[in-house]
């Protein structure tokens, strides 16, 4: 019973949503669990924007590794590359999903291993000096994400996942 009630709550928490700074909110935070003795991780989520001003995300942070830091996947000759943005813009009125092998925050120096049914928090900025701390849901090392289906994955572990499509949803309070 202990393990369904940590997947339980894992899954609770991959689909709580978080609003904060002018119409942005953020949901479905997740991350794959550690495989061996891994020292990078990474974070999927989706940011919303309600507003009418497009929104940049500038900065994240989390306690479980020594930097996190805003990505992106892009090809370049043919070769998918990763590389580091300075801000992730969610569109005014729009969503941006964060996901395996398009935009993500990327974890350096883990100072732990992601444990699946575990989670912990990442906090999120932005431009306009706003933070949310959100609660990332520790998923299987082949987890796709949250309507994804079925299929491989690019970058950050590859494998093969089915993701919900449905879930419930809670407003939590900002922390600044």
């Amino acid at each position: 019973m202990k393990p369904f009630a940590a997947l339980f709550a894992a899954a609770f928490l991959l689909f709580a949503q978080t609003a904060w700074a002018a119409g942005l909110s953020a949901d479905e935070a997740w991350a794959r669990a550690s495989m061996g003795a891994g020292t990078t991780g990474a974070v999927f989520l989706v940011l919303h924007n309600d507003g009418a001003q497009a929104q940049r995300i500038v900065s994240a942070s989390t306690p479980v590794a020594e930097a996190a830091e805003l990505h992106t996947h892009s090809m370049n000759d043919g070769v998918m590359q990763m590389r580091q943005v300075e801000a992730l813009e969610v569109p005014a009125g729009g969503s941006l999903m964060l996901q395996p092998g398009g935009d993500h925050v990327m974890l350096f120096g883990m100072k732990q291993l992601l444990q699946e049914g575990e989670t912990f928090e990442l906090t999120l900025t932005s431009k306009s000096g706003e933070s949310v701390t959100l609660p990332v849901a520790v998923m299987s090392p082949t987890h796709m994400g949250p309507g994804m289906g079925q299929g491989s994955g690019m970058g950050h572990g590859s494998g093969m996942g089915q993701g919900s499509q449905h879930g419930t949803q809670m407003q939590m309070q900002p922390q600044n």
